[in-house]
């Protein structure tokens, strides 16, 4: 069975930890990767399959939707950047933990009524 699998760019090192030991503590069936840049992100979105990409950069957001249709973007973004004219899902940063795992289940509910994403949805997996 397939899992849901959190793809996390971020250029920061602390910030992408931070955002996988986040997501690891919500649901250890959850498979986060890290990625430090555009570069590294695309690999993975070729290589793996992606129900939810957290990225700091809005173009590769939308980058990822063409190479993964099946995943659904969050873009972290500080309140002051410009990010018009576009449906993506936008994270303002700073954010509080609660936001951030509710952004995500909703994309993986999404993903999911795509008929694309695991049944691992929930935000806390009952151990098996």
């Amino acid at each position: 069975m397939d899992t849901v699998c959190v793809l996390v760019v971020d250029r920061q090192p602390e910030v992408r930890s931070q955002l996988k030991r986040t997501l690891k503590n919500a649901n250890p069936l959850w498979r986060v990767l890290e990625a430090r840049d555009r570069g590294e992100a695309v690999d993975v979105l070729i290589r793996e399959r992606v129900t939810v990409l957290l990225a700091d950069d809005p173009d590769l957001a939308e980058q990822g939707r063409l190479l993964a249709p099946e995943c659904v973007p969050i873009v972290l973004a500080h309140p002051t950047a410009a990010i018009g004219g576009s449906d993506l899902r936008i994270l303002a940063k700073p954010f509080e933990v609660v936001r951030l795992l509710t952004e995500v289940v909703e994309a993986i509910a999404e993903s999911r009524l795509r008929g694309d994403a695991p049944p691992e949805h929930r935000l806390y997996a009952r151990a098996r």
